[in-house]
C-alpha cells in the first residue's frame, strides 16, 4: 500500500474550495488520472461515480463512493474497479481567510506488471497536479480585476489625445499706443546708431 500527502494554500474561502472539490461530475478538470466521470447515484451527502483513465500509463476503470461532509472534507474510496485499492480524502481548514487544502491518497495497483515504485511516483504526481489544478481553479476568479484594469488602460491609451492649439504670441501695440517712456527709449537708440556709423 503506498499512501502520499500534499497540501496547497488556496487564496479564496474554504466554502468556495468546497464547491469545486464536492463538484464530482467536474473530477476530470482538475485530475490527470481520470478523464471521464459519470454519476451513477446521487444521494443527499453521497454519490457514486464511475471514472475512466489512466495511472501510471495502463487504463483504469474504477467505482468510487464519494461522501461530502461540508465544508471540512471529501472523502472518496473505490468500491470495484482496475486497481485492488483506491482512497483518499480532502480536507479543507481556514486559515487567515484563506483555505488549506490536504488531499490524501493511498492505493495499492495490484497490477503484478507495476512496481511499488512507480505507483508511489504516479501517485505523487496525481496527488500534486491535481492540488495545482485546484488552486488555479479556485484562484482564477482573483485575476479578472487585473486583467480588467490592464484592458481599461489599454482602451484609455488608444484613445485620441486632444491638443490645443499653439498659442501665439500677441503682435506688439502700434507706435501710438506704445508708452512715451518707451517711445523716448527707441529714439535715442536710433541716434547713438547713427552717430556711431558716421564716426566710422
Amino acid at each position: 500500500m503506498v499512501k502520499v500527502e500534499g497540501q496547497r494554500l488556496i487564496r479564496v474561502p474554504v466554502q468556495k474550495v468546497y464547491q469545486l472539490v464536492s463538484r464530482v461530475e467536474s473530477i476530470p478538470r482538475y485530475t490527470e488520472v481520470w478523464l471521464t466521470a459519470d454519476v451513477l447515484e446521487q444521494k443527499k451527502g453521497s454519490s457514486l461515480v464511475h471514472l475512466r483513465g489512466y495511472f501510471a500509463g495502463m487504463p483504469v476503470d474504477s467505482v468510487h463512493r464519494i461522501v461530502l461532509q461540508a465544508p471540512a472534507r471529501v472523502e472518496f474510496r473505490q468500491v470495484r474497479g482496475t486497481m485492488k485499492v483506491f482512497r483518499g480524502e480532502y480536507r479543507l481548514r481556514e486559515v487567515d481567510g484563506g483555505t488549506e487544502l490536504v488531499l490524501r491518497v493511498e492505493a495499492d495497483a495490484g497490477i503484478p506488471v507495476l512496481p511499488e515504485e512507480s505507483v508511489r511516483r504516479a501517485l505523487y504526481l496525481f496527488v500534486e497536479r491535481t492540488l495545482d489544478r485546484m488552486k488555479l481553479l479556485a484562484e482564477r476568479d482573483l485575476r479578472v480585476p487585473r486583467r480588467v484594469k490592464e484592458k481599461a488602460a489599454a482602451e484609455e491609451a488608444e484613445q485620441p489625445v486632444e491638443v490645443s492649439p499653439p498659442t501665439e504670441t500677441p503682435p506688439a501695440p502700434p507706435l501710438e499706443e506704445r508708452k512715451p517712456e518707451e517711445v523716448k527709449k527707441r529714439k535715442r537708440r536710433r541716434r547713438r546708431r547713427k552717430r556711431t556709423h558716421e564716426g566710422r
